[in-house]
């Protein structure tokens, strides 16, 4: 290793113009970065408060929303009650007026004889119980016995024709429910 010796007394002297130079543009660099960090560390201060401040506030929004929850609870409540109620007297009035279509059309495949075939079904949803059917057969004795089968339900015979072999009927009558 070698070992360096500098003596300042030994009649060298320090140059100045240098010296100031260098220590200005230290202390321009440090005082440039000194306001940049400042600056930097500010606007992060400030967007920092901005959004402790959003969150008090979304906070405070909160608070006052989960406070009206238990009200707008007690509302629902007591319009769930009321509007229970009225479905509840709407669903008996409606079980209490429908009209049996179903049962009326199974009635219908039971009884109609084989080779008879409904073409037309007016179903009156009053409480007449009207029903007009137009039937067709290929024989008369399976429209007779669909007459005779439908005799104890007030059976108007509208009308009968015979075309090209096939037999139509239109008929008229009451079934209760």
């Amino acid at each position: 290793m070698r070992k360096i010796e500098y003596n300042v007394s030994s009649g060298k002297s320090i140059d100045r113009k240098y010296f100031f130079i260098t220590i200005s543009l230290i202390l321009l660099f440090s005082i440039l970065s000194f306001y940049i960090g400042f600056s930097r560390v500010t606007i992060t201060n400030h967007n920092l408060k901005e959004k402790v401040d959003k969150k008090n506030y979304y906070n405070d929004e909160q608070r006052k929303i989960d406070g009206k929850e238990k009200l707008f609870g007690e509302r629902i409540e007591k319009i769930k009650v009321k509007w229970n109620s009225r479905v509840n007297f709407a669903n008996t009035v409606i079980k209490v007026k429908i009209f049996p279509f179903i049962k009326y059309l199974e009635y219908f495949e039971e009884i109609l004889p084989a080779m008879v075939q409904i073409n037309d079904i007016f179903l009156d949803s009053g409480m007449k119980g009207e029903v007009i059917l137009s039937v067709s057969s290929y024989s008369t004795d399976k429209l007779y016995e669909l007459y005779r089968k439908l005799i104890g339900h007030n059976l108007v015979i509208v009308s009968e024709n015979e075309n090209s072999g096939v037999y139509r009927s239109k008929l008229k009558v009451t079934l209760k429910k």
